[in-house]
């Protein structure tokens, strides 16, 4: 490969990388974002440039990974058995229920009347 290979490759793939971040914050085009990182992050690795330059095809998606991590914390709901009705959750008082959580999951244990009160911050 020679050296105008190399740079369009690695703005074809910088280019795949811009394209995979907006269809990243669309939201419902995520999977073809997916798609874009991994074609942005080959070409880039093929362009055979600096290895500085090569870490820009890492940060998008360690980016978007973290994104979807922090968005899919999970939350684990314990309902009394037998009860019918609303659940309310209401966060952020300082006279709630104590944080419980479950390896990575906050717990929220509901009690009979179905509203809890919690010190947990609102997602």
């Amino acid at each position: 490969m020679n050296k105008t290979t190399n740079t369009t490759f690695l703005i074809f793939g910088l280019i795949s990388q811009l394209i995979g971040l907006f269809f990243f914050f669309t939201f419902w085009l995520m999977y073809y974002a997916i798609l874009f990182f991994i074609i942005g992050a080959i070409l880039i690795f093929i362009s055979k440039k600096q290895w500085y330059l090569k870490l820009l095809c890492i940060l998008p998606l360690l980016f978007s990974v973290g994104i979807i991590v922090n968005a899919m914390r999970f939350e684990k709901y314990i309902i009394p058995e037998g009860f019918k009705g609303v659940v309310y959750v209401i966060t952020d008082k300082d006279y709630g229920e104590n944080r419980e959580y479950d390896f990575f999951k906050r717990v929220f244990r509901v009690p009979k009347s179905g509203v809890l009160f919690t010190k947990f911050k609102q997602k």
